[in-house]
C-alpha cells in the first residue's frame, strides 16, 4: 500500500489552494472564449463605425448597414419596460390565499420596475449585448441593511422580582430589497461546456478600489491593482484610475461563492449559497446566438455575413472614387492658349475670346480639332454597373439576415396588394418572432428569480409594506399570502 494519503474531495481547501484551483480554471475559461469575444470587440467598433483599430484609409467609404438593421431590430424587439403578470397556476375559484399572494407579488415587482431596480437598463443594454457580440447577461442580486438594537434590560417587580428577563442587543432588518444588474459581456466567464446545463460554475468581474477592497476584504491588504495607465513595475506608482479585477465566482458542484483576483496567491473569500436558489446561479440562462449541443459559446450574427458588408463596403468605395473622378478635364493644343480660358469661372456667359492666326486654327479644326476631353461615358457606365451590383449585394445581405423591405420601412411598389405585403411581413417576421420569445423568455426569468429570492430572504412584513396589501380589503388574507408566498410549494400554485 502507498503510505501516501488519499485526499478527500469533500475536504474544505486552504485560501492558497481555492487561488490555484481558480487560477487554473479561469485560465481555460478564457482560452475557449478567446475568439468570440475578440470578434465581439471587433463587432462593435464596426457598429459604431470605430476605424481607430481598423487598417484602413480615409477614402475608405462604408455603407453602414449593420448599424442600420441593428436599430431596427432594436426598436422591433424593446419598446417599452414590461409589466410582470403574477397570477394563481390553475385559477382555482377557491384559493383565495394564492389569489392575494399573487397580486402581493405582482404589486412589488411591477413598482420596482417602475421605481426603477435597473431591470429596464439592463433588458436595454443585455438586448444590444445580444445582437452584437452575440450574448447578454442579466443577474439578481439581494441588499439588505440592518440596524443595531439595543439591549433591552430587565424588567422588574415592585418586589424585587424579575417580571421580563434581558433581551440581549441584536440587529434587525431595517430594509431589503433585489436589485437587477447588467453584467458586460466582456466581465462574464463560465467554465467550457456543451450547453448552459452543463456549465459548472459562472464567474461576474468587478472593478474595485484600493479603498472598496480594504472594507470588503481586510484580510487581504496586498490585492494587485490592473494598472489602467500601463505603467507597471516596481517604480510604478499607483495611479487614482487603477482598478482590482476581483472575480466573483458561483461554483454549483459545491454550492458556494468565491472571490479571487488573478495572480494573488490566496482566494480573497468564499461563502456557502448566499441565495439559496433552485438554480443556484443568480442569472438565467443568457440570451445567446445561434449556441449548438458542441459548445455552449455564442455565433454573432455579424459573423454569418460579414463577407456581404465587407463587399457592399468595398464596392461603395469605388463608386465613391469613381464618382469624384468625373469633373470636366480635357487637354487642349497648347499653341492655341486662349482656349484654356473657356472653363475659367472667371468668364461670364455669352463671352467671345479671342483667337490669333484664326486660319491655322481653323485650318487644324476650330475647337474640336484643337481640345481633346476626359471620356466619362466609361466611367458612368462602370457606375452604373457598381450600383447594381451594390443593389444585388443589399438584397442578398436582406435575405440573409431576414431584413425585408417591408420590415425596414421602405415603401413598395404600387401594383403590390394589401394582402402579399402581409404574406410578405409575416414571412419576414419568422426569425424576428423566434428573437422576441428568447427575449421574452429571458426577462420573464430574470422576474422570476427575483421572485425567488424574495420568497427566500424577504420577512414577512416587507412583503406586507411594500405590496400595501393592508389597504385593500384582502388583508385579513395576508399573513396566510405571505406564508405561501415562502413556502416552496408555492410553484405549484402561483406563476410568475
Amino acid at each position: 500500500m502507498s503510505d501516501t494519503p488519499e485526499l478527500d474531495p469533500e475536504a474544505p481547501k486552504s485560501p492558497a489552494e481555492q487561488a490555484r484551483r481558480w487560477q487554473v480554471e479561469l485560465e481555460a475559461a478564457k482560452k475557449a472564449q478567446e475568439k468570440w469575444q475578440t470578434a465581439g470587440h471587433d463587432i462593435v467598433r464596426r457598429y459604431l463605425d470605430d476605424r481607430s483599430k481598423v487598417a484602413s484609409v480615409s477614402s475608405d467609404t462604408r455603407w453602414n448597414v449593420f448599424t442600420s438593421n441593428v436599430d431596427t431590430l432594436k426598436c422591433m424587439l424593446y419598446g417599452k419596460p414590461p409589466r410582470v403578470q403574477v397570477g394563481r397556476r390553475f385559477a382555482d375559484a377557491d384559493d383565495d390565499e394564492a389569489r392575494v399572494a399573487s397580486e402581493m407579488l405582482e404589486r412589488i415587482l411591477n413598482t420596482d420596475i417602475e421605481t426603477g431596480d435597473g431591470f429596464a437598463q439592463a433588458l436595454m443594454h443585455a438586448l444590444e449585448d445580444r445582437l452584437l457580440p452575440g450574448i447578454g447577461f442579466a443577474r439578481v442580486r439581494y441588499e439588505c441593511e440592518m440596524e443595531d438594537v439595543a439591549e433591552v434590560p430587565a424588567m422588574m417587580g415592585p418586589d424585587g422580582m424579575e417580571m421580563a428577563p434581558v433581551v440581549p442587543a441584536t440587529q434587525r432588518k431595517c430594509s431589503e430589497e433585489v436589485e437587477v444588474d447588467y453584467v458586460h459581456w466582456d466581465d462574464v466567464l463560465w467554465s467550457p461546456a456543451r450547453t448552459w446545463e452543463e456549465v459548472r460554475w459562472v464567474a461576474f468581474r468587478a472593478f474595485m478600489t484600493r479603498e472598496a477592497l480594504k472594507e470588503r476584504f481586510p484580510d487581504s491588504p496586498n490585492v494587485p491593482l490592473a494598472a489602467v495607465t500601463g505603467k507597471e513595475g516596481a517604480g510604478a506608482k499607483e495611479d487614482p484610475r487603477d482598478r482590482a479585477e476581483v472575480w466573483e465566482i458561483w461554483c454549483e458542484e459545491d454550492k458556494r461563492v468565491y472571490w479571487y483576483v488573478e495572480g494573488y496567491g490566496n482566494a480573497l473569500d468564499e461563502k456557502d449559497d448566499p441565495l439559496e436558489l433552485e438554480g443556484f446561479f443568480p442569472c438565467p440562462r443568457p440570451m445567446v446566438a445561434r449556441s449548438t449541443t458542441t459548445n455552449f459559446a455564442p455565433r454573432a450574427d455579424y459573423v454569418l455575413a460579414e463577407d456581404l458588408y465587407k463587399e457592399i463596403d468595398l464596392v461603395s468605395t469605388r463608386i465613391t472614387t469613381l464618382e469624384r473622378a468625373i469633373r470636366v478635364v480635357g487637354v487642349y493644343d497648347k499653341s492655341s492658349a486662349e482656349l484654356k480660358g473657356m472653363l475659367d469661372p472667371r468668364n461670364r456667359d455669352n463671352q467671345m475670346l479671342p483667337v490669333d492666326n484664326w486660319a491655322m486654327f481653323a485650318e487644324k479644326g476650330g475647337v474640336k480639332g484643337a481640345v481633346d476631353w476626359l471620356p466619362l461615358e466609361q466611367i458612368a457606365n462602370a457606375l452604373m454597373a457598381l450600383r447594381d451590383y451594390r443593389a444585388e449585394l443589399m438584397d442578398a445581405l436582406f435575405q440573409m439576415t431576414g431584413m425585408s423591405d417591408i420590415m425596414r420601412g421602405q415603401a413598395t411598389s404600387s401594383g403590390v396588394t394589401a394582402t402579399e405585403q402581409g404574406i410578405k411581413a409575416r414571412f419576414g417576421s419568422v426569425r424576428v418572432q423566434a428573437m422576441q420569445d428568447e427575449f421574452a423568455r429571458f426577462a420573464s426569468e430574470i422576474q422570476q428569480l427575483k421572485a425567488e429570492v424574495m420568497a427566500k430572504h424577504y420577512d414577512a412584513q416587507t412583503y406586507i409594506t411594500q405590496s400595501n396589501i393592508m389597504r385593500t380589503q384582502d388583508a385579513a388574507l395576508a399573513q396566510a399570502a405571505v406564508a405561501l408566498l415562502k413556502d416552496d410549494a408555492s410553484m405549484w400554485r402561483i406563476e410568475v
